[in-house]
C-alpha cells in the first residue's frame, strides 16, 4: 500500500485540538474524528491551521458555504443536514 500525504486544512485551532485529542466526550467531536482516520487507513493525514479570511481560495469557498448553510431555514425534525 502506497502512502502519499495529504491536509486537512482548518482555520478553528479548537476543532483541530479536539480532533487531534486520544481522549474526546463530545459525541460531535468522535463523530467528527472518523472520516479524516478513515482516510488516515489509505493516506498520511496531517491536520493544519490556516489564518482565517486571509485568501485562501478554498478556506474562503468553505466559509461561503457555511454562510450560506447557516442561513437555510429549517423545515421538519432537527438536526437538520443540507
Amino acid at each position: 500500500m502506497s502512502f502519499t500525504s495529504k491536509q486537512i486544512c482548518s482555520d478553528s485551532q479548537a476543532a483541530l485540538k479536539a480532533l487531534s485529542s486520544p481522549i474526546t466526550r463530545s459525541p460531535l467531536v468522535q463523530e467528527g474524528g472518523e472520516a479524516p482516520e478513515e482516510l488516515a487507513r489509505y493516506k498520511e493525514v496531517e491536520l493544519v491551521w490556516v489564518p482565517g479570511r486571509c485568501g485562501i481560495l478554498e478556506n474562503e469557498k468553505a466559509n461561503e458555504l457555511t454562510r450560506h448553510g447557516s442561513r437555510k431555514q429549517c423545515h421538519g425534525p432537527e438536526p437538520t443536514v443540507s
